[in-house]
């Protein structure tokens, strides 16, 4: 008999990892969906990438969990803010499907300004830095 009210783990061995997937929201067709993707593209620094690609229409919540940890929550406020620091290292401009989700209250003008030539995008990072923000912990 078991000394353990817990059930034993149906995770094989191996398999820890934390695993990043994307609510998308298709506003033309009026759906949201988790989008699908191969295994070795959860992890977070593809999710990353994928998002500063344009890979996904228009992101509205970002899961991550670990089934061998046995944990999941919304990192959607963490990962936002990565891909902004992103495009500021990397000098270059998030894509349109991507800034609503990085910034809600930003309007989409990701262009060249009158003030100095930063793209909104700097401007973006640069007042999350003066704001005490900074480049959120791997969940």
């Amino acid at each position: 008999m078991r000394s353990s009210d817990q059930s034993p783990s149906i995770v094989p061995p191996g398999n820890d990892q934390d695993v990043y997937l994307v609510l998308d929201d298709f506003r033309d067709w009026h759906v949201q969906v988790w989008r699908e993707t191969d295994f070795e593209d959860t992890d977070l620094e593809t999710l990353v990438e994928h998002l500063l690609e344009g890979q996904y229409s228009n992101p509205v919540r970002i899961v991550a969990f670990n089934t061998a940890e046995g944990w999941s929550r919304d990192v959607s406020e963490e990962v936002a803010q990565i891909p902004n620091q992103r495009c500021v290292e990397q000098r270059r401009d998030l894509v349109s499907s991507v800034q609503e989700f990085v910034d809600p209250t930003r309007a989409p003008d990701w262009s060249k300004d009158d003030n100095g030539g930063k793209t909104a995008c700097a401007k973006a990072a640069t007042a999350r830095t003066a704001a005490g923000g900074s480049r959120p912990a791997r969940a």
